[in-house]
């Protein structure tokens, strides 16, 4: 079930968490601002959880890829995306992820700030 909580900065989320995915045995690859969390061999997407100023606008297509079972290279390569655009943190936290295998490496995701989102910039 999706989540945001409207505090600065905001925070959304959907699906597993770190903690989940650990005690399931998972491997997944972890981010800073946010993640997304990917299964190992199929990409498909088992949570994702950002912060920033546009963190519950954001999350949406995660939202959607996690409950229609899309993997993260299919949502990412998708004519989904715009450029330049805020959305672009996203589709490049997708494409930055490990590949599609069990392997735990490095994802960094960041939402614009506050500052930037107001100026319509923040990629």
């Amino acid at each position: 079930m999706p989540a945001a909580v409207f505090t600065h900065p905001r925070i959304a989320s959907v699906g597993a968490t770190e903690q989940g995915c650990r005690d399931r045995g998972v491997d997944y690859p972890v981010g800073t601002a946010g993640q997304v969390l990917a299964e190992p061999g199929t990409g498909r997407i088992l949570g994702a959880h950002l912060m920033g100023a546009r963190a519950s606008v954001l999350i949406q297509p995660l939202v959607l890829a996690a409950t229609l079972g899309i993997d993260a290279v299919t949502l990412a390569k998708s004519p989904y995306w715009i450029h330049p655009a805020p959305t672009e943190v996203v589709e490049n936290a997708l494409l930055d992820r490990p590949p599609a295998r069990t392997v735990k490496g490095n994802l960094r995701l960041r939402a614009p700030s506050a500052r930037e989102d107001d100026q319509g910039a923040g990629v």
